[in-house]
């Protein structure tokens, strides 16, 4: 699914890289638009990299590599 960028997402971006800024989290532009967007948009995040977001309060996640596959 692809979702628009807006004033409002690069906004809420711009707050998690001063966040992680502060924190010693990781801090990649591209990751924390696609964050923002997904805090935004009241979506699950769906990555194989956890760890790029685990620190984003109130974001939800769900790791596609752990995710169960039919027998």
């Amino acid at each position: 699914m692809i979702l628009p960028t807006s004033e409002e997402v690069f906004e809420r971006a711009a707050e998690l890289w001063a966040e992680g800024r502060r924190t010693g989290r990781p801090h990649r532009d591209a990751d924390l638009i696609i964050a923002a967007t997904a805090l935004i948009q009241n979506r699950t995040l769906v990555t194989g990299n956890t760890t790029h977001f685990d620190w984003i309060p109130r974001l939800a996640i769900a790791n596609w590599r752990e995710s169960k596959r039919p027998a």
